[in-house]
């Protein structure tokens, strides 16, 4: 573990997850996280999400937002200077199936 990156956890309750963060330029990756879910029928994947990203002088980006579905993007989210305590919506129809989900942040 980087001393400079704080880990990601779940908040109080679980009810939702908190990514950490990270001061050290050269991560590419502060939160990745991946599910195996197995759907019966067909259903839906939604979730709100909100993130702080910011654009250095640099060009160098931070906080890209990501969802893939069996290594396919459904979702990046690479705008910057969004508003922290804006949550944003997704959503997504999944068909029967294992299904890989993974959230990268």
């Amino acid at each position: 573990m980087n001393s400079e990156c704080e880990v990601s956890k779940a908040s109080p309750g679980g009810g939702a997850l908190v990514a950490g963060e990270a001061k050290a330029r050269d991560t590419t990756v502060a939160f990745e996280m991946t599910l195996k879910l197995y759907f019966v029928k067909k259903g839906k994947i939604e979730f709100l999400y909100t993130k702080d990203s910011t654009k250095e002088r640099d060009s160098w980006i931070s906080g890209i937002f990501s969802f893939y579905i069996d290594e396919s993007a459904m979702l990046e989210d690479d705008s910057i200077n969004d508003d922290p305590k804006e949550w944003k919506y997704f959503s997504i129809d999944v068909y029967p199936g294992m299904k890989e989900v993974s959230f990268i942040y």
